[in-house]
């Protein structure tokens, strides 16, 4: 099974919290136009962690509240969300989404970390 379908289809992490959850239940039944502006949100937010790893290495999760892991879980599960949204799936941000989701969360078959997604600006 690939890395993206074992974390999309696992129970959320135990540290993942309400906030999370409430954003993902919502996200379900809420209009395109949400999922619309949340998937954007999304989208900014991996791109500006793959910037920072790319700058600063994986110290950066340090800052978080919630590991690694967790986030990988969380934004997975968002981007099956949107990837799931007829309107969403083929959109340019849609696609990077992925790239950024390999490069910060997921190694390469050798073990080594992914490629680094462009760093060209949302």
């Amino acid at each position: 099974m690939e890395p993206a379908a074992k974390i999309a289809h696992s129970p959320p992490p135990q540290a993942a919290g309400q906030p999370e959850r409430f954003s993902i239940d919502h996200l379900h039944t809420a209009p395109y136009p949400v999922k619309l502006i949340a998937a954007a949100d999304k989208y900014h937010n991996l791109w500006t962690l793959s910037e920072d790893v790319r700058r600063k290495g994986d110290g950066i999760w340090a800052v978080f509240k919630r590991g690694k892991a967790e986030q990988g879980w969380y934004y997975q599960t968002l981007y099956d969300l949107f990837k799931a949204e007829g309107a969403l799936q083929s959109l340019p941000m849609i696609l990077e989404m992925k790239t950024h989701l390999q490069f910060l969360f997921h190694e390469d078959k050798d073990g080594s970390p992914m490629a680094p997604p462009s760093s060209r600006a949302p």
